[in-house]
Parts: structure tokens; sequence; C-alpha cells
């Protein structure tokens, strides 16, 4: 982007070895599709991204999800020939097979993502556009929950719990 500041060609990349979840980006960059890197000097915003997307953001999890359990079924159907893989982050390592990094992401995304009340005081609660950004994080409603409710909906438990929507045996999400 031609507004983008020099801080935001400096990035990392990878995956946290706690959660599974594919993490990216700085603060000052467009780390997703999401993001505009702002123009106005007269708005202050040349060279800011519009929202926090570096982090986790929920679709990139949702498809990292889907990818890594796709990758354990073919390990376990006899396809697959590389049967775990090697986290890195810093000087700390920590090697899982696909089934075990499957497993991670679904333990944490509700954890982590579930915003059980709401970001504008309400008490529905919904599912945070991004966790672990250096701004901390985007709490607002955003497109993106919805891309990740269609890639890996059986993550989106507390959804599924408090309204009368199932998942089939296709993992297609219904709505009653």
């Amino acid at each position: 982007d031609e507004h983008l500041l020099d801080q935001g060609f400096n990035m990392t990349a990878g995956v946290d070895p706690e959660t599974g979840f594919i993490r990216g980006g700085s603060r000052h960059n467009c780390g997703t599709w999401m993001d505009k890197v702002g123009s106005s000097p007269e708005a202050g915003n040349k060279g800011i991204p519009a929202t926090p997307r570096d982090g986790s953001a929920i679709e990139l999890v949702a498809m990292g999800y889907q990818a890594v359990s796709w990758m354990a079924e073919l390990v376990e159907c006899g396809i697959g020939t590389i049967s775990e893989v090697v986290m890195k982050t810093g000087s700390t390592q920590k090697t899982v097979t696909y089934r075990e990094w499957s497993e991670m992401i679904r333990e944490n995304f509700e954890k982590k993502f579930w915003c059980a009340s709401g970001y504008y005081g309400d008490t529905g609660g919904y599912y945070r556009d991004t966790v672990g950004s250096e701004s901390g994080g985007d709490e607002k409603l955003r497109p993106n929950q919805t891309f990740a409710m269609v890639i890996a909906p059986g993550q989106f438990l507390s959804l599924l719990l408090d309204q009368d929507i199932t998942i089939d045996k296709y993992d297609i999400l219904m709505v009653d």
C-alpha cells in the first residue's frame, strides 16, 4: 500500500503453541483482506490500519482448523505421510500431531473468541473478530465471523447452545 508506514513492513507470522491459532502481522500493517491503511493526513489516519487485524483473525483460525483437521483425517486413513509438525515461537518449540493441533484449536476457539457480554454492553454475546492483537484485539462484530461460521460451523458452541441451530453430519450449519 502506498500509505503504509515503515513499521508496517516489520511483522511476524506463525502458530501460537498454546492455542494452535495461526497468528501474525503487526498493528502497523494490513494483516488480512479486511483491513485498509488510512490515507488522510487531515484525518490523522495516514499510514494507520483502520482495524487491528494482527494477531489471530477469526476466519483464518477457522480455515486453519479445517485444514489441520483434514490433514489429521488423511494421516488416520493412511493417505498422509507426515503425521506431525513442529511449532516454533522464538526459542520455544513444540511437536504435535495434526490431530493434537486440531484439538488445540477446537479447545481454545470458544475460550478466546466468545465475548459473552458484547462490545456494546448488550448481553447477547458474539464472537470477537481477532484475538492476540498488539492493540488488544477487536471485539466488534464484523463480516469475518460469518465467514468463519461457514468454514468451521462446529466451532461456534455458544451460538449453537443458545439458539435453535444444529449441525448436520456434513458440518453444515442448519437454522431451525
